[in-house]
């Protein structure tokens, strides 16, 4: 069976094709082939078959079409290929089945090869992937798959074609590419990729004139369809050709180096620090190796020696003014980036961008369009400049210089070059209060650094500070954008304009740095001018740019903290609070539309992390579809495989503001940033991203600092173990994982997540000996553990406790992680410590249930029948912490069931020990103690002293019940002995804690303070509060029974209030009850009364009959007590049926019998 994609959509079983009817239903298995294996939302299979006009009926007809898709393929002998699912469906094929996943293997396996310095491997590797194309992505399917995904495909194809042309450069026959070459970029004449391989084949085939002539037939096609020139990397091969550069020659003549055409290597060395890289300048891996593929899903693959994954999740190339700098309308209100592209040709990045200086708004004209270089000025009256061409400075002299009258007449030139204030300006009310104050002040020179991520709002409060103050700075305000996230402006460059702006005819511009510094700073002496410097690069930008004297300022905007600049006040934006956010959501997708559906509206600010430039791009996009809810906006974001997708809208595009940061890094840090984003963590300390990237701590964080320096991460305070822990955003987390899935190989991510289980396990295991957990556990050591750094060794078993409550969310997100992986082994092991440990979670159910849900799962799709035995007891003692004790018997059930079935004796005698508590619980006695001595004749032969304890203290707790008190005591008595034998503190406090029970039911108060008083120490030097409020209750009740009641109450107060935040319906219960009996010892009837009925509420949720039937017992008193008889009858009767039923201790104590008897 084959499943077709890459050209026509077709299915064939052999040599015939499985007839799949009409363009919609090809569509519909398309849009599911797609996301082969994963779950695909009702909602966005509509937009597949119908895009943005489905008609009322598309959900029905969408089931339609998968029943007809399932009779074709169940006819062809694939009946299980569309399945349903609770969001939609989804297609579970067979490996190898579905060209597109083998074209990502072969290419892979290309990359492999170039990578390893063996073109001609690579490029029979290219041909062979390349060859699985019948024709443009997705046909047949219609208009609407193709526009989105097939778009994206067919650019995939032709990265993959200009990575398949580089490595056959390297075979030394460049002379039989040039004929495909030509044809492709005619086909393509804005690619710049293809014209640097056209021309680099030309020039090693001894045609240097044919290929300078290519350069300047590019250079003409991107002027007159975009306005702009070509990039960096083509102009320095440009530059070589003409100088004949020996590193031009083919293999064997030239020592291997990057490829010019590309800026790519076809074998990548380890790191990019060579020679010609440093010649080279930044790095160009994904940055302008195809003009038309920046922010893509193929830019990003081709140069870099990318991964397998070469899924084309990400939206089509940009033509080739997506180059750009960012750019930044005027008054974009919340520092909105992205690049520039086709319909932006004559924008104001474009024409400065080919020049190299900055864009600086025209004097004379407040928030008005910049004036063109080599334009003369509007006439008057006019705002705009000729062809509507930003202003941009060719580098002579006289270029761009703007004749005023004022500067005829000699006198100060005061601009005033403010863009607009943002109108819809947001939030940050200390900030901007912090600014203004620094900025007013008269007497000083303050320089103002506000950094943040892309799309935190920089610019925007930039902005609106300055014209907040601009009455402060008679003297002008001056704004500079230094494009420092695309190619960095250079102080030079900035102070030629400067001067030139304040007044200094261009023949008289200094030469040099140094000159231009001293002038413009003369310039600017005993004057009042506001200097607003967007998106800095770093502090050697803008150190020559600060003023020298007193009563001028500086505001600088920039991803990089700047923490280099002495003196400055640091401004470090995070993200918006909800109100603000909800605010601004509301001004761009109207207020009526918020305050109309404010649930979906918090759930679009949690979906966007509270970013301002994503939260403008939901509002627009609201705003454009009126017809939309904001419901149904939240169902498409909640794909987090998709929400950088729909988090674009026009020129706006998050994706593509944080990938201007990310091109900046290092190749190590986009690395890390890479890997840590696949991984998904919410947050992490730096051992945890040392396993992952598999290197030492003190480089893990080094490269960690990086991503805070460059706003991609964020620390997110010390954990208890004393570690500093970093945070990603959830929309940077999600680009990263893209930006893996593309670039990275996918062993050596899964090996990561190996690694950091693995530290986990370790570090549990060590929890665990320290701390026992005194329950029977199936596990005696992980076996994936690794160890880690002996430091945090030492650092979590120094607080235990605290370390696992700050690693829980993560904890939680590696095992669902490892599961989706199909790490199904690590994932048992992950979920069997999550039980074994005492410490782990604290009733989180949520987070316990996540974990054995995803690690089920796994060990299902992998047929590992005894991890599904383990996890199934492990889910059952999960039931059981959550009183649900008939699902927690369930579960038992079917472990031990497997258990007995495999063999398995120790995992059989856990469970035995595990339904015996389960029936304790529940009152079933005489069943619990069948279940406990099976379990206590298989553990007598065990060395394992801890869990024969726990069947002991079980069946002693059984025994007290029954009131057979005196083999109540000496089962207690020898479990005590036994878990102090095996070190277990926790299993010490339990017994104590039963000691005084049983003490309580000997009538002997004063023994069972004392025994709870051990267990209440115990557990308070252990952390942990559960036990802890345990044993409280204890000893408040023994408390109360030596005629102490107020000395009882807070403790019981207390305990409840812990009880009920900790979602312990059990404890809560019991607290209740002895609430109640101490209100009925001290008179207070009434709230007596109130506290036991409430308590016969939970115990009947919980199905205790037991328990509710001791409630009972007390409300029969306190009907005594108010001289209530016949109701204390009937209800001493009831409690007296349930008891006489259980065989309880109770029965005896009224009726005198006993209760055996």
């Amino acid at each position: 069976m084959e499943f077709r994609i890459l050209g026509p959509v077709e299915v064939w079983d052999g040599t015939r094709q499985v007839p799949l009817g009409g363009a919609k239903p090809r569509a519909l298995l398309a849009a599911l082939l797609l996301e082969a294996g994963r779950a695909v939302p009702g909602e966005r299979l509509v937009d597949a078959v119908w895009g943005d006009r489905p008609p009322g009926t598309a959900r029905a007809v969408l089931q339609t079409y998968v029943s007809s898709l399932r009779r074709s393929l169940a006819r062809a002998g694939l009946p299980a290929v569309i399945g349903s699912h609770r969001i939609g469906y989804l297609a579970e094929i067979p490996p190898g089945t579905l060209d597109l996943h083998v074209f990502e293997r072969r290419v892979a396996e290309a990359r492999t090869a170039a990578a390893a310095g063996r073109p001609e491997e690579a490029a029979g590797a290219y041909r062979a992937a390349l060859a699985l194309w019948r024709g443009p992505a997705l046909g047949g399917t219609g208009e609407v798959l193709p526009q989105i995904d097939g778009r994206r495909l067919d650019e995939l194809r032709l990265t993959v074609t200009g990575e398949r042309i580089a490595a056959e450069l390297e075979t030394g026959r460049p002379d039989r590419l040039i004929g495909e070459l030509t044809e492709l970029a005619g086909r393509h004449p804005l690619h710049e990729v293809l014209r640097g391989h056209l021309m680099l084949a030309l020039y090693r085939a001894g045609r240097q004139g044919d290929a300078l002539a290519e350069y300047r037939r590019g250079a003409a096609a991107l002027a007159a369809e975009l306005g702009i020139d070509p990039g960096p990397e083509l102009r320095r091969l440009h530059e070589a050709i003409l100088r004949g550069d020996p590193a031009l020659a083919g293999p064997g003549r030239a020592a291997p180096g990057r490829s010019p055409a590309t800026g790519a290597r076809p074998a990548p060395a380890p790191d990019a620090g060579s020679p010609r890289d440093a010649a080279a300048g930044r790095e160009a891996a994904a940055g302008r190796e195809a003009a038309a593929g920046r922010g893509s899903a193929a830019g990003r693959g081709a140069a870099q020696g990318a991964g397998p994954a070469v899924r084309p999740a990400r939206p089509p190339a940009r033509p080739a003014a997506a180059a750009a700098a960012p750019v930044r309308p005027a008054g974009d209100g919340q520092d909105i980036e992205h690049p520039g592209h086709a319909g932006h040709a004559a924008g104001a990045e474009d024409a400065s961008r080919s020049t190299g200086e900055p864009r600086v708004a025209a004097p004379g004209h407040p928030g008005g369009r910049p004036h063109s270089a080599g334009h003369p000025d509007p006439a008057p009256g006019r705002t705009d400049s000729p062809a509507g061409r930003s202003d941009a400075i060719s580098g002579r002299p006289d270029a761009g210089r703007s004749e005023r009258p004022d500067r005829g007449e000699g006198r100060p030139v005061r601009p005033q070059q403010l863009p607009p204030a943002p109108f819809d300006f947001t939030g940050r009310g200390g900030e901007r209060a912090a600014l203004r104050e620094a900025l007013a002040r008269p007497d000083a020179s303050p320089i103002c650094v506000i950094s943040g991520a892309g799309g935190a709002g920089k610019s925007a409060l930039a902005l609106r500070v300055a014209h907040d103050v601009a009455g402060h700075y008679p003297d002008g305000q001056v704004h500079v954008e230094l494009r420092g996230t695309a190619d960095a402006v250079t102080p030079d460059a900035v102070l030629a304009r400067l001067l030139r702006e304040l007044g200094v005819p261009a023949a008289e511009l200094p030469a040099g740095t140094e000159e231009r510094v001293n002038r413009y700073r003369t310039l600017l002496a005993g004057r009042r001018v506001l200097v607003v410097l967007d998106d800095a690069a770093g502090e050697t930008q803008v150190r020559p740019l600060l003023p020298g004297s007193a009563g001028c300022a500086v505001v600088v905007t920039s991803r990089s903290r700047l923490a280099g600049l002495a003196g400055s006040l640091l401004t470090d934006l995070g993200v918006l609070g909800t109100d603000a956010a909800l605010e601004l959501l509301g001004r761009i997708a109207g207020p009526d539309r918020v305050a109309a559906e404010p649930d979906g509206a918090l759930r679009i600010i949690r979906q966007c992390g509270a970013l301002p430039l994503a939260i403008r791009v939901a509002g627009a996009r609201l705003a454009a579809r009126r017809q939309w809810s904001v419901e149904y906006f939240t169902r498409r974001l909640a794909d987090e495989r998709h929400r950088l997708d729909e988090l674009a809208v026009g020129d706006q595009e998050v994706r593509a503001s944080i990938k201007l940061s990310y091109d900046l890094l290092s190749r190590p840090a986009r690395r890390a940033l890479r890997h840590l984003g696949w991984l998904g963590l919410p947050h992490f300390p730096a051992w945890v991203a040392a396993a992952a990237l598999d290197t030492g701590d003190l480089e893990a964080e080094r490269l960690l600092e990086q991503l805070v320096d460059a706003s991609l991460a964020d620390v997110d305070g010390m954990d208890p173990a004393g570690g500093v822990r970093y945070r990603l955003h959830d929309l940077i987390r999600l680009f990263a994982r893209e930006q893996a899935e593309v670039e990275d190989v996918g062993d050596e991510l899964r090996n990561g997540l190996r690694r950091v289980l693995g530290g986990w396990l370790w570090l549990l295991d060590r929890a665990g000996e320290a701390v026992p957990p005194g329950t029977p556990t199936l596990r005696a050591g992980s076996r994936h553990a690794v160890p880690v750094d002996p430091e945090v060794e030492d650092a979590v078993l120094a607080e235990p406790a605290g370390w696992i409550r700050a690693e829980e969310e993560s904890l939680v997100v590696g095992a669902e992680r490892a599961a989706a992986e199909d790490l199904d082994e690590l994932a048992v092991e992950l979920a069997s410590a999550a039980c074994a440990s005492v410490l782990i979670f604290e009733n989180n159910f949520v987070a316990w249930e996540r974990i054995h849900d995803a690690a089920l799962g796994a060990v299902r799709r992998t047929g590992n029948a005894a991890g599904e035995a383990a996890l199934l007891a492990a889910l059952g003692q999960v039931r059981m912490e959550q009183d649900r004790f008939v699902e927690a018997r369930e579960h038992l059930g079917q472990a031990l069931r497997r258990f007995r079935s495999a063999g398995d004796v120790r995992g059989e005698s856990v469970v035995l020990a595990l339904v015996g508590s389960v029936c304790r619980e529940q009152g079933h006695l005489p069943e619990a103690l069948r279940y406990l001595g099976l379990a206590e004749e298989r553990w007598r032969g065990h060395d394992d002293p801890a869990v024969l304890a726990h069947v002991l203290r079980m069946t002693g707790s059984v025994l007290l019940e029954r009131g057979e008190l005196e083999p109540a005591r000496s089962r207690l008595a020898e479990a005590l002995e036994l878990y102090r034998a095996a070190g277990s503190r926790r299993g010490e406090g339990l017994s104590w804690r039963t000691m005084a029970l049983y003490h309580l039911a000997a009538d002997d108060p004063a023994a069972a303070e004392d025994c709870a008083g051990r267990s209440l120490q115990i557990f308070t030097e252990l952390g942990d509060r559960l036990l802890e409020s345990y044993a409280r209750r204890t000893w408040a009740k023994a408390r109360l029974r030596r005629g102490d009641p107020a000395g009882a109450r807070e403790p019981l107060e207390a305990v409840l209030a812990l009880a009920r935040s900790m979602d312990d319906r059990w404890g809560e219960a019991l607290t209740l009850r002895t609430l109640g009996e101490l209100c009925l010892a001290t008179g207070g009837t009434a709230e007596a009364e109130a506290y036991l009925r409430e308590a016969i509420e939970r115990f009947e949720a919980l199905r205790l009959p037991l328990y509710r039937a001791r409630c009972l017992r007390d409300l029969a008193e306190l009907h005594d007590a108010r001289g209530e008889d016949r109701a204390a009858r009937e209800v001493r009767a009831e409690a007296m049926e349930v008891f006489w039923r259980y065989g309880t201790r109770e029965y005896a104590e009224l009726a005198g019998t006993s209760p055996t008897g």
